[in-house]
């Protein structure tokens, strides 16, 4: 079921996304932790300044994630810009 749960919140991203701006998607499995990365990275305008934007969702069995980190344009690094998470108890 979980496996299931990823790959239609995975075609729900990328209908949804592709519909609204380029958008490029990974996703990664993380078999042993129970973990699904959805990473989703585009070009973004992040205080009127060129960017990269990626956003990394984090689903696992008890928990969920979502950071969005910003490059701005002829930077090298990413920084958070936020991160929200949730655990089950």
């Amino acid at each position: 079921m979980f496996a299931q749960l990823a790959a239609l919140l995975q075609n729900l991203v990328t209908q949804t996304a592709s519909a609204v701006f380029p958008v490029q998607i990974q996703m990664k499995i993380y078999a042993k932790a129970k973990k699904r990365a959805i990473i989703c990275e585009t070009k973004w305008k992040d205080n009127d300044r060129n960017a990269d934007l990626r956003e990394t969702m984090i689903i696992g069995t008890n928990e969920f994630s979502v950071t969005k980190e910003v490059r701005y344009e002829n930077t090298t690094d990413y920084f958070v810009r936020n991160k929200h998470s949730y655990r089950r108890k």
